[in-house]
């Protein structure tokens, strides 16, 4: 049988119509999904986009695909999983199934391999979900910018701004880092550049030079870090609290933020202090493979040779898949 799993983000979407075994068979890439940033029409537009090019590239395996699962970053209403359910029935073969959710789940098996477990995610915006050994699903933040993103790029760089803003009369790498990046000397000036229509990215770039700031002994780069660390350990521990099966999980950290050694390190040594019995994955394979793993799972076993397969065949060239 055949399977198409889509990650769909807020700078970039992926599709790969594959196996169960992890062999690719057809991949393509394409811009944002978010229907909350993109637009709902936006995102429908791409999606068929991506689904024309499979079934153009490999339209045999197409014509046989069981099931599909859509992870798309804001796709946790029940109105946009409806719009993208009917707008890409009629592309689909009859007897595929459709799932649409967010894309914490793709995220999550991208680590555990269709496994439960507890991931959080910082990128540009962040989100905190668990999924259980019975299926259930609860989850913290992820709500987007304006109400709660606490541990992303974004937020971080809130912080440093604020710490920048509010210490105006010291001159710390901090304070120089973001001052160099905005091409000004008086702090004051980057406020216009926040409110700009941008303004969301622009405040989520300043994240790499906070952890450069660290590095460099800046006194509010590491309290800021602290915080976000100690933000986020309070965030998996509340979650572990409160699902089944709690005893034992297993804690995912994934996105662009969680490639920094220093805050893994700040939560780990936080969420040791509060609850017990919990070990840390990173992912293994790109998050559009976790979507393909919750595309199968529901029909057949998922084995770590989707790991290597999958790895091997992105690694090629995907612009001829």
């Amino acid at each position: 049988m055949y399977y198409i799993g889509i990650d769909g983000g807020g700078t970039k979407t992926v599709a790969v119509l594959g196996t169960s075994k992890g062999h690719i068979l057809a991949y393509r890439r394409t811009g944002a999904t978010n229907p909350n940033r993109a637009g709902l029409d936006t995102c429908l537009a791409r999606l068929h986009e991506l689904l024309t090019h499979l079934k153009e590239h490999h339209p045999t395996a197409y014509a046989h695909v069981q099931s599909i699962y859509c992870g798309i970053a804001g796709g946790s209403s029940s109105s946009y999983q409806q719009a993208i359910t009917a707008s890409i029935r009629p592309i689909l073969p009859e007897h595929s199934t459709i799932t649409v959710h967010h894309d914490g789940i793709a995220a999550l098996y991208s680590a555990t391999l269709g496994r439960p477990g507890i991931i959080h995610i910082s990128g540009t915006g962040s989100v905190t979900y668990a999924l259980d050994a019975l299926g259930n699903e609860h989850r913290l933040g992820g709500w987007g910018y304006l109400l709660g993103d606490e541990g992303s790029g974004f937020a971080i760089g809130r912080s440093a701004i604020r710490a920048a803003l509010t210490h105006n009369e010291r001159k710390s790498p901090l304070q120089k880092l973001i001052l160099q990046h905005f091409s000004t000397d008086a702090i004051e000036n980057v406020i216009p550049a926040v409110y700009q229509e941008n303004g969301r990215d622009a405040v989520a770039k300043l994240c790499p030079y906070v952890f450069q700031a660290y590095e460099e002994g800046d006194v509010m780069a590491k309290q800021i870090l602290m915080d976000t660390a100690n933000g986020i350990a309070v965030q998996l521990a509340s979650l572990m609290s409160k699902v089944h099966n709690a005893e034992d999980w297993t804690i995912v950290l994934a996105g662009g933020v969680m490639n920094q050694p220093a805050i893994v390190s700040m939560i780990k040594h936080t969420l040791s202090q509060k609850a017990s019995s919990w070990s840390i994955l990173t992912p293994t394979v790109p998050p559009v493979i976790g979507a393909l793993i919750a595309a199968i799972q529901p029909y057949e076993n998922v084995t770590k040779a989707i790991v290597t397969n999958a790895l091997h065949l992105l690694n090629q060239d995907t612009d001829s898949m």
